[in-house]
């Protein structure tokens, strides 16, 4: 089983604040390399969508 992140860890990749991420993350997908999809929700102002891709996704990498 993989470390599920924080919303701190995920918080300092998407480089917004830990409140934003638990306001806008809408799914957690574990992945097979155990990897985690982050999905946030299109109510995600633009000015916080910096680090985020196109489908409003961050890959946050395994923990090793």
């Amino acid at each position: 089983m993989s470390n599920k992140p924080t919303n701190d860890e995920i918080a300092r990749l998407a480089k917004i604040t830990t409140n934003e991420v638990g306001t806008y993350k809408c799914h957690e997908q574990h992945r097979s390399d155990d990897s985690w999809l982050i999905v946030f929700g299109v109510e995600i102002p633009p000015e916080l969508r910096g680090e985020l891709s196109h489908h409003l996704t961050l890959l946050v990498p395994a923990k090793r």
